[in-house]
């Protein structure tokens, strides 16, 4: 155990439930609402959004995103160093929570009406897809929610994420995290791993990359069973209502 991990626990548990407040319930009531807006409500979200949990990140992957950025990604031009003071406003991820999608189109629907619900709401937000070589396939979502105080800091703004997945792609990244980890800390791949297939990147690289093209199969599928020239006729439909 690290030293002052327990602490790190305790205060951390506190802060999250304290962040379970107005902005957080806003999220939680807009993806609801967004089922209805989707080709078919039970076709979004594999479970009800309202039962998502808010989770803090653990302090070793605090420390590991410390040294990442202090030393992996120093030379990047936007660099900022990251201090036991300051890295609650630099972390983007230390408050999170997942939602998995039923199918690939999914995610980006999501982030893109909860982006306009939160802008009009008067919520700092953004989002990106979020795609490594290894085969992690999501959107996370950010939005910025104040604090009245962090470890005696004062006042400040944390992000929380917001991770949206698919079915299959939640499978095969449990799977994978280890790789993904390692190599996000900068350890060299096997050479020639592409063509080894005992190597440790093989199987994941190519498993997750697979399956993405499933889903993407999938989604076909589903789309011609549901009459796709239909589709856009009913998004446009919502639009104007949604104005």
């Amino acid at each position: 155990m690290y030293k002052n991990e327990s602490y790190y626990e305790t205060y951390l548990n506190g802060l999250t439930s304290e962040l379970k407040t107005k902005e957080f319930n806003e999220i939680l009531r807009a993806l609801s609402s967004f089922q209805n807006k989707y080709i078919q409500s039970d076709m979004l979200f594999l479970t009800d959004p309202s039962s998502a949990t808010l989770s803090h990140k653990p302090l070793k992957s605090v420390l590991n995103k410390i040294y990442r950025v202090n030393c992996v990604y120093r030379r990047k031009k936007d660099f900022v160093e990251l201090t036991l003071k300051n890295f609650h406003e630099h972390i983007d991820d230390l408050f999170r929570t997942r939602f998995i999608c039923k199918y690939m189109d999914g995610p980006e629907f999501v982030c893109r009406r909860l982006s306009a619900e939160c802008a009009s709401l008067g919520i700092e937000s953004s989002y990106r897809d979020v795609t490594t070589g290894l085969g992690y396939h999501a959107w996370h979502f950010y939005y910025k929610q104040p604090i009245t105080d962090f470890v005696g800091a004062g006042p400040a703004k944390v992000s929380i994420e917001l991770q949206f997945t698919t079915q299959l792609a939640e499978v095969i990244g449990s799977l994978t995290h280890i790789q993904y980890e390692a190599a996000r800390l900068g350890e060299q791949q096997t050479p020639g791993w592409r063509w080894n297939v005992n190597s440790k990147e093989f199987r994941p690289y190519y498993i997750s990359h697979g399956l993405h093209l499933l889903e993407g199969v999938i989604l076909e599928f589903r789309d011609s069973i549901l009459q796709p020239n239909n589709i856009p006729a009913k998004e446009e439909k919502q639009a104007d209502k949604d104005k």
